[in-house]
């Protein structure tokens, strides 16, 4: 009769802890599909003038 209590308490501990596995895959595969969403930041390029070469604006402060 323990055995069998015990055999039942792990599979319900093991139950739940695969329900809060899928819970947490379904999360970050939301947060992932949200930020492919996003629309990528804006790049200003300048124009180099001796080389005519064309690059990232470096961050001005």
């Amino acid at each position: 009769m323990g055995a069998l209590l015990l055999l039942a308490l792990i599979a319900i501990a093991a139950w739940i802890g695969w329900r809060a596995l899928m819970r947490e895959r379904d999360r970050i595969a939301r947060e992932l599909r949200d930020q492919s969403r996003k629309p990528p930041e804006a790049t200003t390029l300048e124009r180099d003038p001796e080389t005519g070469v064309y690059s990232a604006r470096p961050d001005r402060e």
